[in-house]
């Protein structure tokens, strides 16, 4: 979530509206300008793309990867929406951790290690 105030300023009658973002918010805000999001029961979910290589001869695939929160939630063993959005995504990580700069996911929190090419 993005901690940011807002202020009015007002010049010879002139509005400006001033946005302060904490430094931390501001940084992954930046870094994530490609998150995407799932809705579900009315709720967005943040998701992921990647291209990625298993190893260095291979071809790069897509992957998509979301929170565990929307893990959570899907039904995907009675609902066949839920299954099929199941099915398109590769892993899901920590909530906290879908923020992190793309390269860093790769490597370190999915299932095993990835080589990272782009986001998309």
């Amino acid at each position: 979530m993005v901690k940011k105030k807002i202020f009015l300023l007002v010049i010879n009658n002139s509005p400006f509206i001033l946005l302060f973002f904490n430094n931390s918010s501001l940084h992954n805000q930046k870094q994530n300008n490609n998150m995407k999001t799932i809705t579900r029961l009315e709720k967005e979910y943040p998701i992921r793309e990647f291209m990625i290589k298993f190893s260095k001869e291979d071809e790069p695939e897509q992957i998509t990867i979301s929170v565990e929160s929307l893990h959570c939630v899907l039904d995907y063993e009675n609902n066949k929406e839920d299954e099929a959005m199941d099915n398109k995504i590769y892993f899901y990580v920590d909530d906290n951790l879908i923020e992190k700069p793309a390269q860093e996911i790769c490597e370190n929190y999915l299932d095993e290690k990835l080589i990272f090419v782009e986001e998309l």
